[in-house]
């Protein structure tokens, strides 16, 4: 997806950085070649920590999340905040039957759409999305 979206936009990059932008992006420090492990591996973690979930991606999310939902936060709840979101939002009931109704959605549309013989393909997928 990341190659689609460089060469789709024109994005000049060198190729060595964009190698090292995809191991962090899928790091969870498993995928990340040993060489950059061993230097700077914190910025792994930072991207996409495997380790325990808190990355720049999470603290983005739990930041809009909590105070959508009213959820007071600050720096020293940032990191229990997730929790507090999982128990009162991602997993109450209601949340959980509209996801199903979604995915239900999604296979009858399956149908029409091909949405499963477009996931390989970044520029396929991003139509079904649009």
């Amino acid at each position: 997806m990341v190659d689609y979206i460089v060469d789709e936009h024109n994005i000049d990059i060198e190729s060595e950085a964009l190698k090292k932008v995809k191991d962090m992006i899928v790091a969870s420090c498993d995928h990340a070649s040993p060489n950059n492990l061993k230097e700077k591996w914190f910025l792994y973690d930072i991207v996409a920590n495997g380790r325990n979930g808190i990355d720049v991606d999470k603290f983005d999310y739990i930041v809009h999340e909590s105070r959508a939902c009213g959820l007071d936060l600050t720096i020293h709840k940032l990191f229990s905040a997730r929790a507090d979101l999982h128990l009162t939002v991602y997993t109450h009931a209601k949340v959980k039957a509209i996801e199903r109704m979604v995915v239900d959605a999604l296979l009858e549309a399956n149908d029409h759409l091909r949405i499963d013989s477009s996931v390989d393909d970044p520029a396929k997928y991003w139509k079904v999305l649009c």
